[in-house]
């Protein structure tokens, strides 16, 4: 045995990356060359024998196993030491640490990694304790005294083991290791060469996975880790500049959403600064001559204005005229198609993120849009490239026009002078978009039951988050209701779903919102179909006796003031003390009062809705429905619906954010939400990795998670109508057009099986906290 872990001692030492590899130079020095050529060929073999070798061992040290896994970690990825053969066989061995020990990864870092960082320790972090330091150490040089020496580099297998070891540590080990992770990460980041800045913001990138929020303020390492990302952003006029600003940006963001709320001044400002300082003030300002970092930047923006969101408005001035002038033919803008491509992505993430703002803009983008169009017509590049880039042109006027459309009553007219102008030049990049073909494109649903000739749009608008804690003013949620339905063509309603209690004193406030809207707006009125739920005798206490019932359709009717009628009630949950059979009576003997049109049902089982509609046809049920909830119960009840032709309306289809992309860190749930069993503890673990999963998916299909989620839910019956809330216009618009979003068979296998190997652990609701009496 000792022989064996002699031999595998042995090997290592043959494993040790030679220094050569840290300055490798193929233009000099030929025999350096050809040895470390021969080196290379050599490793391979030794990684071999040692595999077998710990084949035949049953019982390695520690210690023996923390310099096993250095050495062949040091081939697990890229670098001038690597060939495919000994990077395949390395990974053979590791495969045996699959699911190391924090001790194992303690070993490895304190024998091997820290001692060498030690002599060029980091100035601005603590290295016994990973903490920022209140002020800047070194010596009387200061910085340039850090920058001295740096042992580390001729270390150059130093970045595959920190790579290795923070892929494999989870958040506990993190933290307990913290001390010896942060530094030689900051080490990287911090470098003044690009290549090692690089390779630091990958670290980086890599540690903010698992690195529990707290830990990056208790330490102060947010402050230093925000600083020095931006600094990668200056790191102008090298080959690694693109990607640095690529990956850079990345890794601000996580860093950004992970360490402050959403809403936050905090978040608002760093946002601010990376847009506005980083990358309008100095980026696009000392590298305007240099394509390739422009385009990178360019790349960066959907992300940072979806992050940013409507904040993104105040820097219209700046961003709109940089987006736009890549696409105006001119001899200085000749650029590259992937820059152009860059261009418009971009152009319409600020579109959509910036729709109450871009009305007064559309002429100078609709402009450069349409000499894009016809100088692509006009160019000969390669078929692919030229669909590609015609469609994300297609997306640009898209975008425009849902953003102008409710605001500019003359845009249809606008369009139309210019489709005459060449109909057949403009006609595929604009036709689509009139306000006929727009509304032709929306797809729609029919109800069930009585309401069975009702047609609704297929996604619709649900509106508890414009009262449920804060009130949404007047003018936005007017503005974020009437969008949908002014993108509706005649004949079909949007169905809006309100309550009796959507306030946070479970008062009427919701109702009083419409009621207001609808004498605003008094001919919209039918152009709606009004769900409205009912039954709270106080918070989160229902009843359906009769008495409490009628109490709660005359509140409804009396919070809506006659401006409209309600189509549908439903009890928002069933009693367990009264039967659905006498529920039934009591709404059907309301319906006939002439109080509603049409009976719904929320939250009940497959077999209640049977009982139910026994009684009385019912028109809608309403239960949760998301790739986050779809449980066997939540297949039953869509079976039922379809067979007994029943409308489902899928309530949170989005996962209360979650599968939009929204909810990305614990963190970013607020009040009651965050009580929720499946982001308690280890639970959150398990969402998230669905929710980086399925999230992942959207830019296959080119629409945002939002719309991938609703498009999901959508595919599950011709009459499962999803159901999302927006409290403005354009997240109406969006959440409305992910039903156009369409599903391919490959597509549908793609989330069944991201679904499938991520389980979740907690139930949808809040534990033994609080009874939501779901399934009645």
């Amino acid at each position: 045995m000792e022989d064996q872990a002699s031999a595998a001692q042995q090997h290592v030492k043959e494993l040790r990356v030679p220094r050569e590899f840290a300055k490798y130079d193929d233009q000099s020095e030929p025999e350096v060359i050809v040895r470390l050529e021969q080196w290379k060929q050599r490793a391979c073999d030794v990684l071999l024998a040692l595999r077998d070798s710990l084949r035949t061992q049953e019982d390695i040290t520690v210690s023996t196993q923390a310099a096993v896994v250095y050495a062949t970690a040091a081939f697990d990825g890229e670098g001038l030491w690597v060939l495919d053969s000994s990077r395949e066989t390395a990974r053979d061995v590791l495969s045996s640490f699959e699911k190391p020990s924090t001790d194992l990864l303690e070993c490895i870092l304190r024998d091997s990694v820290k001692p060498v960082f030690a002599l060029n320790p980091h100035p601005n972090i603590n290295a016994d304790t990973g903490r920022k330091l209140p002020h800047a150490a070194g010596g009387a040089l200061g910085q340039l005294d850090y920058l001295e020496g740096q042992e580390w580099k001729s270390h150059p297998e130093l970045y595959n083991v920190l790579s290795w070891s923070l892929r494999h540590a989870d958040d506990r080990t993190i933290e307990r290791l913290w001390h010896m992770f942060v530094p030689p990460i900051m080490t990287y980041l911090d470098d003044y060469q690009a290549a090692y800045k690089l390779k630091g913001v990958d670290l980086v990138l890599q540690l903010l996975k698992n690195t529990p929020a707290h830990l990056l303020r208790r330490t102060g390492m947010d402050v230093l880790l925000a600083t020095s990302l931006k600094t990668c952003l200056t790191f102008l006029h090298n080959s690694e500049t693109p990607e640095l600003i690529r990956r850079a940006v990345t890794a601000y963001l996580r860093l950004v959403e992970s360490t402050t709320s959403p809403g936050s001044a905090s978040r608002f400002d760093q946002l601010c600064s990376l847009l506005g300082d980083s990358i309008i003030g100095n980026v696009w300002v000392y590298a305007s001559r240099e394509p390739d970092t422009l385009q990178a930047s360019l790349d960066a923006i959907p992300e940072i204005v979806e992050a940013l969101d409507i904040g993104t408005a105040r820097y219209l001035k700046a961003l709109i005229p940089q987006l736009v002038l890549p696409l105006i033919p001119a001899p200085e803008n000749d650029t590259s198609v992937a820059y152009k491509l860059a261009s418009t992505r971009a152009l319409s993430a600020v579109i959509r993120m910036c729709t109450p703002r871009i009305p007064q803009r559309r002429g100078a983008i609709l402009e450069a849009v349409l000499k894009c169009w016809v100088d692509l017509s006009d160019r000969s590049i390669s078929d692919a490239d030229s669909s590609t880039f015609k469609d994300e042109l297609r997306s640009v006027c898209a975008a425009l026009t849902s953003a102008c459309r409710p605001l500019v009553p003359q845009l249809d007219a606008e369009l139309q002078r210019l489709l005459a102008l060449d109909p057949e030049m403009f006609g595929p990049l604009l036709g689509p978009y009139t306000v006929q073909s727009a509304q032709s494109m929306v797809k729609t649903a029919n109800l069930g039951g009585t309401a069975k000739d009702v047609v609704v749009a297929k996604v619709a608008h649900g509106l508890m988050s414009m009262t449920r804690v804060d009130v949404v003013p007047d003018e936005q949620a007017f503005e974020a209701i009437k969008g949908g339905i002014d993108a509706l063509p005649p004949g079909v309603k949007m169905m809006l779903n309100s309550s009796e209690f959507y306030d946070i004193n479970w008062g009427t406030t919701n109702l009083e919102l419409l009621a207001r809207f609808y004498e605003k707006y008094p001919d919209y009125a039918d152009k709606t179909f009004l769900s409205v739920k009912g039954g709270a005798v106080s918070k989160y206490v229902m009843s359906c006796k009769r008495e409490d019932l009628r109490r709660s359709v005359d509140k409804c009717i009396a919070a809506l003031r006659g401006t409209k009628k309600i189509d549908l009630f439903q009890p928002a949950r069933l009693d367990r003390e009264v039967s659905v059979e006498d529920t039934m009576h009591t709404l059907v003997e309301m319906l006939h009062e002439g109080k509603f049109d049409h009976i719904g049902l929320s939250e009940c089982r497959a077999d209640t809705l049977r009982r139910a509609h026994a009684i009385y046809p019912v028109s809608v049920v309403e239960i949760e429905v998301s790739p986050m909830v779809y449980e066997e119960e939540t297949k039953r009840v869509i079976a039922t619906c379809a067979e007994l032709d029943v409308a489902l309306a899928a309530y949170s289809p989005l996962a209360h954010g979650m599968t939009a992309g929204i909810i990305k860190q614990r963190e970013d749930f607020t009040g009651l939400f965050a009580a929720m069993t499946r982001v308690q503890g280890e639970n959150w673990d398990y969402t998230r990795r669905l929710i980086d999963a399925f999230t992942s998916l959207a830019p296959k299909k080119g629409c945002t998670p939002a719309q991938l989620s609703i498009a999901w839910v959508g595919s599950l019956g011709d009459k499962v109508i999803p159901l999302p809330g927006s409290t403005r216009m354009e997240r109406t618009l969006e959440n409305l057009y992910g039903a156009d979003v369409e599903l391919s068979p490959e597509d549908l296998a793609d989330i069944a099986r991201v679904m499938e190997e991520n389980p979740l652990r907690g139930d949808r609701g809040y534990g033994d906290a609080i009874d939501l009496k779901l399934w009645g």
